[in-house]
């Protein structure tokens, strides 16, 4: 009995410590839509991906000029391509803020799609948030985030 007891305690403590550390679920807000992250600094030295400014023609700033990119053209759209060899999806949440995140989820390397304001891999569930940071696992590793901003009609990301 006491072999029952201290072994199914130590069960209950390692499954306690298993869970430690994992993001909780992301809420929904009333309408079924999710917030898509910060974008203002946190109190974790996070950064808004929406206060970029680009360095026109700058090394490592690589151009997406809007005109050939429609479905990036509009807040709430996105696109994925390859720029400069990284596989990238790159979005507009809102009117002129322009987030480019790696589009190879962190877990098992699935494309990673833009859905409701977050960045979603279909294959197991992991979200993140506009600056790549982890919203729900499996994966605790973020999506690496590219700093991108626009500057009449073009998108510029800097890769390097």
């Amino acid at each position: 009995r006491r072999t029952l007891l201290r072994d199914g305690s130590l069960v209950v403590l390692g499954l306690g410590l298993g869970c430690a550390g994992k993001a909780p679920p992301v809420a929904t807000d009333s309408d079924g839509t999710t917030d898509g992250g910060a974008t203002e600094d946190t109190d974790e030295g996070g950064t808004d991906p929406c206060a970029v400014v680009p360095e026109v023609d700058g090394d490592g700033w690589s151009p997406i000029v809007l005109a050939d990119h429609p479905g990036l053209s509009e807040a709430g759209g996105s696109v994925t391509l390859d720029l400069d060899g990284l596989a990238l999806i790159v979005v507009q949440p809102s009117e002129g803020c322009f987030v480019a995140l790696s589009r190879v989820c962190t877990h098992e390397g699935c494309a990673v799609e833009y859905r409701d304001g977050r960045f979603i891999c279909p294959c197991h569930g992991a979200a993140f948030s506009l600056d790549g940071s982890v919203q729900a696992g499996p994966t605790p590793i973020p999506l690496p985030a590219y700093p991108a901003g626009e500057v009449d009609g073009v998108v510029w990301v800097q890769t390097s």
